[in-house]
């Protein structure tokens, strides 16, 4: 008799099956290090933005106003603004104090977290004071809700959003 060279079909369904374990095992791990991916991305676009407003102020004299209204990208019910021109979502800042305004990894899709689909980054100022709001944006785990030190931490919204303001504009 002559040896085939080859796998045979149990040895195959073994191996599919191994994967498959592996998978599933790898799965909640890996959505897990997105999710923080993306809370990460959320901090930092906030951190980005609150140096471009300081900035803006500073030459200025003023922050960028939305008239004391809260103003959103277009479809989350906060107005039809934009991520970069003199409409967009906080007026004026793009594109000299930032190339473009940064864009929620998750905008527009539901965040089982909170039960509610997320709104993206969300602007408010009277000119005077300002808010940037991460609106339903942090993700579990790690989401660090309820954490008054945190430098996030949003007082008026302390289990579903995260934040940077003037001082004054902080309970928004």
């Amino acid at each position: 008799m002559r040896k085939q060279d080859g796998f045979t079909l149990i040895e195959l369904l073994i191996v599919i099956a191994i994967i498959a374990i592996l998978a599933s095992v790898m799965a909640p791990t890996m959505q897990d290090f997105m999710a923080r991916a993306r809370n990460a991305g959320r901090m930092a676009n906030l951190d980005t933005l609150h140096v471009a407003l300081e900035v803006f102020q500073r030459d200025n004299g003023s922050y960028p106003s939305t008239g004391g209204a809260w103003w959103g990208v277009v479809g989350s019910g906060y107005g039809s603004h934009s991520h970069c021109d003199a409409n967009g979502y906080v007026p004026g800042l793009c594109p000299t104090y930032i190339a473009r305004l940064p864009a929620d990894p998750m905008a527009g899709k539901f965040n089982p977290a909170v039960g509610a689909t997320n709104n993206g980054f969300l602007y408010r100022s009277d000119g005077v004071e300002f808010k940037l709001l991460s609106h339903y944006g942090p993700e579990a785990p790690n989401h660090r809700y309820g954490d008054e030190s945190f430098k996030f931490y949003d007082p008026s919204r302390p289990t579903w959003a995260w934040q940077k303001s003037s001082p004054g504009g902080r309970n928004w």
